[in-house]
């Protein structure tokens, strides 16, 4: 700025261009910006015409310029006879607003569906600055959202931050965020970006937080909600579930194959019963639009056999199109054995020379027993616990020798005493 000694649209001197004109002819590095008043008519001296007092700024400065504020200033009132005590030259102003550069992002929001695709998301300065400016983002992941499992981004996020550089005479830089797939059913993640306060920076508010949600496209999952379960035989319908990572808007359907082991039988008059009831070894749910869950009943029955622990295994067959198999599809059932106290008990030979064989059902052969064999004076003659065979061995020694009589065994089991008169010849 100052005295051109020229004008800006054509030189003063007559025929010629102005001195200045590759200068005006680059508009994309410099802004003329007294040009319009050279174009109007003005003038800048006291004596000619013409604006030869011009200014000329580079393209670092329009975004600060005042467009339209450029006027020549006649003083004459102010300042009487000017020209012969001042200056023949007038001047020439111009008003500037500088203020510090804002960031933002050209977008604030977007989604993408699962799966390996990027989106490019753009930081952009309001002005280009002299030096390299680096830019600090907080990422923010919403709910199930994982960085390295769902997404990465470029630069790479350490610590929840991304630093990004805008190099110095450019206003743009880009973070670039990969979308990776994965097998999980999960609802929609939400990865939020958000510009951190910076020395000499702006921010606005509105435009400075970016929000990516990813949107889910696996089927969902259905699971047993439990791996195993023990029930004793004869406690009653046992509630098996099953769950759906998420609901559908369409029912569904899942088939259990029921696989019995050793020793177990299916039905009312047997091990074990469900409902709905087995057919061919299966059964078949239906989970209804909206729900994310379904269940069947186990029902273990009350038997009087003596045996071991027994076991189904309940598995997902077959699931309808809309859903998968999920890694929980096996259900153990153990149903644990409750032995029936059933006291019964008889003694041979009798009447007996000396031998004592007491008898029980066979599930009760190994239960223990309380065992007392009383003379015929009322005497107790022997007082054992144990299974029968070693209450028959006790007393059989305890009769030998002994005189011809009426003597009485008490058999004590579950708190019921049976007795039994044993006649010795």
């Amino acid at each position: 700025l100052g005295d051109y000694n020229d004008d800006l649209h054509e030189s003063i001197v007559t025929g010629l261009q102005t001195s200045y004109s590759n200068f005006v002819a680059d508009t994309l590095n410099y802004n003329p910006i007294t040009l319009p008043l050279s174009l109007a008519g003005a003038k800048s001296t006291t004596s000619f015409d013409g604006v030869i007092d011009n200014q000329i700024i580079s393209n670092e400065l329009n975004a600060d310029y005042l467009p339209g504020s450029q006027h020549v200033i006649t003083p004459f009132i102010e300042i009487p006879n000017y020209a012969s005590t001042t200056s023949d030259h007038l001047a020439v102003a111009s008003r500037f607003r500088f203020t510090p550069a804002t960031v933002n992002f050209t977008t604030q929001l977007a989604q993408v569906i699962e799966g390996p695709d990027s989106v490019l998301v753009q930081l952009q300065l309001s002005k280009p600055l002299d030096t390299d400016k680096i830019i600090t983002v907080q990422v923010q992941n919403g709910a199930g959202a994982v960085y390295g499992s769902d997404y990465v981004t470029s630069p790479v996020t350490s610590n929840d931050v991304i630093h990004v550089t805008i190099p110095a005479g450019s206003t743009t830089a880009n973070i670039i965020i990969n979308v990776l797939d994965d097998t999980q059913d999960e609802q929609d993640e939400q990865v939020t970006l958000q510009i951190t306060p910076s020395t000499g920076i702006l921010l606005n508010d509105s435009t400075s937080t970016f929000s990516l949600t990813i949107i889910d496209n696996d089927l969902p999952s259905i699971n047993f909600v439990e791996s195993e379960v023990s029930r004793e035989e004869g406690s009653g319908a046992y509630t098996v579930k099953l769950k759906l990572t998420s609901a559908q808007t369409a029912s569904q359907t899942v088939t259990i194959q029921a696989t019995n082991g050793q020793g177990v039988v299916y039905g009312n008059f047997f091990d074990y019963t469900t409902s709905p009831v087995l057919a061919h070894g299966k059964l078949t749910l239906t989970i209804p639009a909206g729900k994310d869950e379904v269940e069947f009943t186990v029902t273990p029955n009350k038997d009087l056999i003596h045996e071991n622990n027994e076991v189904i295994t309940f598995s997902i067959a077959s699931v309808s199109n809309g859903i998968v198999k999920g890694s929980s599809s096996i259900l153990k059932f153990t149903i644990i054995d409750t032995p029936v106290c059933l006291p019964v008990f008889t003694v041979f030979p009798n009447p007996t020379l000396g031998v004592v064989n007491i008898c029980t059902l066979p599930s009760n052969e190994d239960q223990i027993v309380e065992g007392t064999l009383i003379d015929p004076r009322g005497e107790v003659l022997s007082s054992v616990t144990g299974t029968v065979a070693q209450i028959s061995e006790q007393f059989t020694n305890a009769l030998q020798g002994k005189k011809r009589g009426v003597y009485i065994i008490k058999l004590k089991e579950c708190d019921t005493t049976i007795t039994i008169r044993l006649l010795k010849l």
